[in-house]
């Protein structure tokens, strides 16, 4: 980060992280990083075959060269695209948020890759501190939404820092699928009728995520993506 010298190279358990959420250095000199590791249990690729994704956290010795601790901090949520504020990358942030991944299957019916795919229903916080005097542990969660029967997150969630400075708001966008109604199931039947599929904007309170403070429905419905970002006005001129 400070020079141009070489890379260093620490060994870990085995797994696929596809999506970190953050990684500080500590005043010791250790690095800690999060992110959603998942473990594949086949042969095939993990794009190919979904395999389910759990919040981790290591410890890494830079100047030894090793891992000082890995640990997965919450075993039971299955997720997927964590962020952080982006004043906090690569600062130590006391939340991380992910869309929790509430079914998979496959196979796809229009595309070959990946063989299956994941509805991502819900958004999450995730403690990344333990607070004993709180009762709170590292990986606990602490605040939760989830969508409507028939709705799914199309886009990862954008964490923006509310404009006083105390706390956040959590930017989504949610695309509504409803059943095939006897059209054989048929995908581009439903995404190109201009009728059956549409999309909302969300913004949730990271404080109080029992409900979203603002919905906007969008003139068009919003495909599958998944990546997103919050751009100030500004920037977009």
């Amino acid at each position: 980060r400070r020079s141009n010298g070489d890379t260093i190279w620490i060994d870990v358990e085995n797994g696929v992280v596809l999506h970190a959420a953050n990684a500080y250095e500590r005043e010791d000199g250790t690095v800690v990083v999060h992110a959603f590791k998942s473990i594949p249990d086949g042969d095939s690729s993990y794009i190919l075959e979904y395999t389910p994704a759990f919040l981790y956290e290591w410890v890494l010795d830079i100047n030894a060269g090793r891992v000082v601790e890995e640990r997965c901090l919450n075993p039971d949520v299955l997720v997927e695209f964590p962020s952080v504020e982006d004043g906090l990358v690569g600062k130590e942030a006391k939340h991380t948020w992910g869309l929790v991944t509430t079914s998979f299957g496959g196979p796809m019916t229009q595309y070959a890759s990946p063989q299956s795919a994941v509805l991502l229903d819900a958004v999450v916080k995730f403690s990344l501190d333990d607070d004993d005097e709180a009762g709170i542990k590292a990986g606990d969660i602490a605040g939760r939404f989830d969508l409507p029967s028939g709705w799914h997150f199309v886009s990862e969630p954008t964490v923006l820092t509310k404009t006083g400075g105390d706390g956040q708001y959590i930017l989504m966008i949610a695309t509504y699928v409803p059943p095939a109604d006897g059209r054989k199931n048929d995908p581009v039947a439903l995404a190109t009728d201009g009728y059956s599929m549409k999309s909302q904007f969300l913004v949730i309170d990271g404080d109080d995520m029992s409900k979203p403070v603002f919905i906007a429905d969008l003139p068009y419905h919003v495909n599958y993506g998944l990546h997103s970002a919050y751009l100030d006005w500004d920037k977009m001129k």
